[in-house]
């Protein structure tokens, strides 16, 4: 009896340890597409190219403040409460998995669109195109 229980134990911890290493690989390619689909629209134009608007024309508030480029996709890191453009986020998550402000841990699902800020983007961008248009 002993030597049955020993044996189902060592089967147990064997299914238990393919167990943990199949939701560590599930959890590596769900983190894996999950970057790689937040750098797909890195690859589409920026803001200002596809409505044609000079960078220097964009006002303060559109702008990240990383990278001085006009905001697509603005999101607040609920830590610092900076406001910044999704991809840019995502880039530097790859990097260091921290808000870059405060150090502090941030993961993407933390992200907080600000669908506010990004309609008043595409409403101005709209609106500068049709007034040089």
């Amino acid at each position: 009896d002993g030597s049955d229980g020993g044996e189902s134990m060592d089967a147990e911890g064997g299914d238990t340890m393919m167990l943990a290493q199949a939701q560590s690989a599930s959890m590596e390619e769900a983190t894996s597409r999950h970057f790689e689909a937040a750098a797909a629209p890195l690859e589409r134009q920026s803001l200002t190219e596809e409505f044609g608007i000079p960078a220097d024309e964009v006002p303060e508030e559109f702008l990240d403040p990383l990278t001085q480029q006009c905001m697509r996709d603005p999101v607040l890191l609920p830590c610092s409460g900076a406001v910044v453009d999704r991809s840019t986020i995502m880039r530097h998550l790859q990097v260091s998995a921290t808000d870059p402000y405060t150090k502090t841990p941030l993961a993407p699902r933390q992200l907080q669109p600000d669908a506010a800020l990004a309609a008043r983007i595409l409403a101005w961008a709209r609106a500068f195109k049709a007034g040089s248009g």
